[in-house]
């Protein structure tokens, strides 16, 4: 915002310049406005001004003389400055950073991440694969510009996600939720900004500590990962079942198959709206199977195919994420 009021700034000064001068020609030598205007113009750009035909005032030639130096010193200084702003690319990153406000302002049911580390990164590239529109929120300037190098259509701001003003245009009241991939201190003071100034949305967060995770709960975390945690419980099924593991491995991350688990919500009176499991067409449609059913806050794990689904229920179903995308998709329009 300050590049795009630098870059105004020059435009602003001249047409100051423009106004004084034209009001003082009408007050001081009473010219109509149109020849006041010409007056100022000609007289700021040093061609003369004997063709309007008039005998100038002392009081009129020492404010001509005024106006001349002040003129040529700020247009000098106006130039200058242009010139600067296009040399060192700040025009192209001021039409870049204006594109990316509407862009957000556009955006609606979006995702911010916080952070475009390593846990940022990871977490972007798993959206783009689910084409869930996001805002990303990063403090490095040379990390942001990193990243919009290799994904130049992401929307990137750069500031610091523990201010209002930074959340506001990341567009935190129209987001879904947000993800802190950010240091413990910053993501404790980030999620209570951003629980005061949306206490719907749905904030997720990567905590180092257990003290931490403790401080992002009572802060108004939904959900707080901690890595450390994930990673020791990883390393202990890899001793105790390592052939589960490389099976998972291998499902997960096998050319041309992306398995995932999804969720697929039952829309009131869509076609599984009041139907066993076994009756449905999830795993001839979709190729995915069933896993789990959560019907408000209780969660059925590996459900009897003779479970009768019903409108708001939320299916937790495992295959390809193209497929289930699709069959997702054909439920709200049926």
């Amino acid at each position: 915002m300050n590049e795009a009021r630098s870059f105004i700034l020059p435009f602003v000064l001249l047409g100051l310049i423009v106004a004084v001068g034209a009001a003082g020609f009408q007050i001081i030598e009473g010219l109509d406005p149109v020849a006041a205007l010409y007056m100022t113009l000609i007289t700021m750009s040093t061609v003369g001004f004997g063709e309007v035909g008039h005998a100038f005032s002392g009081a009129g030639r020492v404010f001509t003389m005024g106006l001349i130096v002040t003129s040529v010193t700020v247009g000098a200084y106006c130039i200058g400055l242009i010139i600067a702003y296009i040399v060192e690319g700040r025009l192209i990153h001021a039409v870049r950073r204006r594109r990316l406000t509407k862009n957000i302002e556009s955006a609606k049911g979006h995702v911010i991440v916080c952070g475009v580390g390593r846990a940022g990164r990871a977490a972007l590239a798993e959206f783009r694969a689910k084409n869930e529109a996001t805002v990303a929120i990063e403090a490095s300037e040379e990390r942001a510009e990193e990243w919009l190098e290799r994904h130049p259509d992401d929307l990137v701001l750069v500031g610091n996600c523990t201010e209002e003003e930074v959340l506001q245009e990341a567009g935190i009241m129209r987001a879904r939720s947000i993800v802190f991939a950010v240091p413990d201190t910053e993501a404790i003071i980030g999620t209570l900004t951003a629980r005061t100034m949306n206490p719907t949305i749905m904030i997720v967060c990567r905590a180092g500590a257990e003290e931490t995770a403790r401080k992002l709960k009572h802060a108004g975390a939904d959900h707080i990962i901690q890595p450390q945690a994930i990673a020791g419980a990883r390393m202990a099924t890899f001793v105790r079942s390592p052939a589960v593991v490389e099976f998972l491995e291998c499902a997960m991350h096998q050319e041309g198959t992306e398995l995932r688990m999804e969720e697929i919500e039952v829309p009131a009176g869509s076609r599984l709206d009041g139907i066993k499991i076994m009756e449905s067409d999830i795993r001839d449609v979709s190729g995915g199977s069933v896993i789990g059913i959560k019907r408000g806050e209780a969660t059925t794990v590996n459900p009897p195919l003779k479970t009768v689904m019903q409108g708001g229920d939320t299916l937790i179903v495992l295959g390809e994420s193209p497929r289930l995308r699709d069959y997702r998709n054909s439920l709200g329009r049926a």
